[in-house]
């Protein structure tokens, strides 16, 4: 998303006689802030409460959702002034006060879409002259691609790519080339529904290219009716704050865990989005590890390993056994003791028929198709320290102190997170071939290496 600024006039919906002169402020990495010269009269009644505030500014006709008011005061030589944190903009309608921001469509990028679908569609041709080292004919080529679409139960999912020219084609052009996605819904969807999708796919970029991916924009059609002042022919863009950190640069496809094709093609990315909604609490606690600018080791360690344990709980049975003959075994082992004890035993056993986060993983290595053992050579013993690990980081015990070095910890995390990555994969239907055949690339390469070190030192 880009960043912008600009001059403009704000009121609140509703109060168009109340208009006050201000600036609006975006920027991708810390979000957006109004700062007015002067006050809203209706809002100082309603202090403390999230508003909407629309306006004209930057040349774009907004509304700011969810701003909350931050500073109020006045100024020498007695203006007043306020500034107020905008959590989100919608750029091309105005909305009332509470009114829904329903759409039908969104397109959106993402930094590393062309890189991960490895389409070029520029050549450039160069005729050398009879002269030695001079060259008389430059020619570019740039070829169209073919739309590929999918279906999935909310709507058609489709990707494409599209280009375009800058400068003055006298001295000097530029052929740029560009890819997007474009969601068409079979029924109007909620903002909150579209950002879903959108993140969903943000996450399967980031989990397949090993670098996070950042939205470039968003681009929404209003469903009828819906948008104040606006026709069918209007989109609204959306604008953010991004929580993810940015790459500097997108990754080259030797240097991904999967590209697109490999991963499935757009087939994959409709399925996809049913399965980041299943599991949408992994990728919550999973994915904070690759947005995150800044993490504690025992954080990232800790968030791993609560993707995995949340993955499983979805995926698997969480019961050792069936749930009547548990009850029966449970109250067979409460009968036994004394009566004054039962209780106590009751409420200790009341658990005891969850799997154990070892027998989780285990269960989870299975899952991989083989992709994980391609990387951990000794998974019971991987387990094992895992699991220790775990248990030291959760209950300190002065007596048996954790025996891994900070760096460790950071490797083993990453050793989770692939696991549950492979588990998430795999359930999105990518052959067994592929799932094994990542643990090839340079970045993985490298952790079974570390990993090896760790359960197997010296």
């Amino acid at each position: 998303m880009d960043a912008f600024q600009g001059e403009g006039i704000f009121w609140l919906p509703g109060h168009e006689d109340d208009k006050v002169a201000g600036r609006i402020t975006f920027d991708p990495k810390d979000g957006a802030t109004l700062e007015l010269i002067g006050r809203f009269d209706y809002f100082s009644e309603r202090s403390g409460q999230f508003v909407r505030i629309v306006g004209v500014a930057a040349r774009k006709v907004l509304t700011l959702d969810r701003c909350f008011r931050r500073t109020s005061g006045f100024e020498a030589p007695g203006v007043e002034r306020e500034t107020y944190r905008v959590n989100r903009i919608l750029a091309g309608a105005h909305y009332d006060d509470d009114e829904e921001f329903i759409f039908d469509q969104v397109v959106f990028s993402f930094d590393h879409l062309l890189n991960w679908m490895e389409a070029s569609l520029l050549t450039v041709d160069y005729q050398e002259s009879k002269v030695r080292g001079r060259v008389d004919k430059v020619t570019a080529t740039l070829e169209g691609f073919s739309k590929e679409e999918a279906t999935f139960p909310d709507g058609r999912l489709c990707l494409g790519t599209s280009w375009q020219t800058d400068g003055d084609l006298i001295n000097e052009a530029t052929l740029r080339q560009s890819a997007y996605l474009q969601i068409t819904y079979s029924t109007p969807q909620s903002l909150g529904a579209i950002l879903n999708h959108v993140g969903a796919l943000q996450d399967l970029i980031t989990l397949t290219t090993d670098s996070p991916a950042t939205p470039l924009y968003i681009s929404m059609s209003p469903a009828a009716g819906h948008g104040a002042n606006m026709d069918e022919r209007v989109r609204v863009d959306f604008y953010a704050g991004q929580s993810s950190r940015r790459a500097p640069s997108s990754p080259a496809a030797s240097d991904m865990l999967l590209t697109l094709q490999q991963v499935g093609g757009t087939q994959a990315l409709a399925g996809w989005l049913g399965v980041a909604h299943r599991y949408g609490r992994v990728l919550g606690s999973l994915m904070a590890i690759r947005y995150s600018t800044f993490m504690y080791m025992e954080n990232r360690f800790g968030n791993a390993i609560n993707a995995a344990e949340s993955f499983h709980r979805l995926r698997f049975s969480n019961a050792l056994r069936p749930s009547a003959d548990f009850k029966k075994y449970r109250q067979r082992i409460v009968d036994a003791v004394p009566e004054e004890d039962r209780e106590w035993l009751k409420a200790q056993l009341q658990f005891s028929n969850e799997p154990r986060l070892r027998h989780r993983i285990e269960e989870m290595i299975e899952f991989s198709a083989s992709g994980f053992a391609q990387v951990v050579e000794d998974a019971d013993a991987w387990a094992r320290l895992v699991v220790q690990v775990r248990n030291r980081l959760t209950h300190e015990d002065k007596r048996r102190p954790l025996k891994v070095n900070p760096g460790d910890l950071h490797y083993l995390s990453e050793s989770v997170y692939l696991l549950v990555m492979l588990c998430l994969l795999s359930d999105t239907g990518v052959s067994p071939r592929m799932l094994t055949s990542l643990a090839q690339s340079p970045s993985i390469l490298f952790l079974r290496d570390k990993i090896r070190g760790i359960v197997t030192p010296g």
